[in-house]
C-alpha cells in the first residue's frame, strides 16, 4: 500500500484523528476531527490538545491520560470536549503513542468519537428502568390485595355453593 493511499484512508476514516507531537501540540487532523471539532485543519494544527477540553472533566482523568501514555501503553477512556462553537460533548478517546525504531515516544495518534447521544439514550434508558421498577413496586400491595379479594370471593362461592 501506499503512502499516498494510507493518507488518503486515514483522510476518509469515519473516526476524527488527530497526531499531535509528545507535547500534544496538534500536527494532524482528519476531516471526521473537523466536523465532530468544527475547527478546519489550519485553526487547529499548532494548537495543543488541551483547546478542546471541558472543565468538567476531573484532573485525575488527565494525570491517568498522561502517565498511560508516556509509559508507551495506549489510553482509552472518556472526556468532556468542547467544539470551536463552545458546545460541550462527551469523547471517547483512545490516544496511542507512535514510537521511532529506538522505541522513543515521537508522537501521539488520538481516535475520537462522540458519544453524547449514546450516553443520553443510556441515560434515558436508566431512568426508564427506575420509573417502571418504581411502577411495579407500587402496584405489587394493590395487586396482592385484589388477588387476595379474588381468592376470598371465589372461596366463598365455592364453600357456599
Amino acid at each position: 500500500m501506499s503512502l499516498q493511499a494510507i493518507l488518503e484512508t486515514v483522510e476518509q476514516a469515519p473516526v476524527a484523528i488527530s497526531i499531535t507531537d509528545i507535547r500534544a501540540n496538534i500536527l494532524y487532523v482528519n476531516l471526521a476531527f473537523e466536523n465532530l471539532t468544527g475547527y478546519t485543519r489550519d485553526e487547529i494544527c499548532g494548537k495543543n490538545e488541551s483547546l478542546l477540553s471541558c472543565n468538567t472533566t476531573p484532573l485525575e482523568v488527565y494525570r491517568d491520560l498522561w502517565r498511560t501514555i508516556q509509559s508507551g501503553k495506549v489510553w482509552r477512556g472518556t472526556l468532556v470536549n468542547r467544539t470551536k462553537a463552545g458546545q460541550s460533548y462527551l469523547a471517547e478517546l483512545n490516544i496511542a503513542p507512535v514510537l521511532d525504531a529506538g522505541r522513543r515516544i515521537t508522537n501521539f495518534l488520538g481516535m475520537h468519537r462522540d458519544i453524547s447521544t449514546l450516553h443520553q439514550l443510556e441515560q434515558e434508558l436508566k431512568h426508564q428502568k427506575v420509573l417502571s421498577e418504581t411502577i411495579l413496586d407500587l402496584a405489587r400491595p394493590s395487586w396482592s390485595c385484589w388477588t387476595a379479594n379474588i381468592t376470598c370471593c371465589l372461596t366463598t362461592r365455592l364453600t357456599n355453593g
